[in-house]
């Protein structure tokens, strides 16, 4: 049960709520600080809370067609702030 629960680079054995962020960890929070605020908050819900672009616009007030774009935009940004950061992951997973 624990394996299951455990993110994917945590360990099993530490207790629930112990998670220690590893520095690439760090440094996706901090290339995601450095987007936008708008730009954030539509990743944050589109992929993270896995809203749809409706439910976003009802949440923020921000025009679908606008969420629409930034959410096709933002990935991008993000990728490039990841590059410039850190090189070697950007790499490993082919961002360009």
């Amino acid at each position: 049960q624990a394996l299951m629960e455990t993110p994917p680079v945590g360990d099993p054995r530490a207790p629930r709520g112990s998670y220690i962020p590893t520095d690439q960890d760090n440094v996706v929070l901090e290339a995601l600080e450095e987007l936008e605020e708008r730009d954030r908050t539509i990743l944050e819900l589109v992929y993270g809370a896995e809203l749809s672009l409706r439910q976003v616009e009802q949440l923020t007030g921000i025009p679908k067609t606008t969420v629409a774009r930034r959410r096709d935009l933002a990935p991008q940004l993000f990728a490039e702030i990841l590059k410039r950061k850190m090189p070697k992951l950007a790499d490993k997973y082919y961002l360009d």
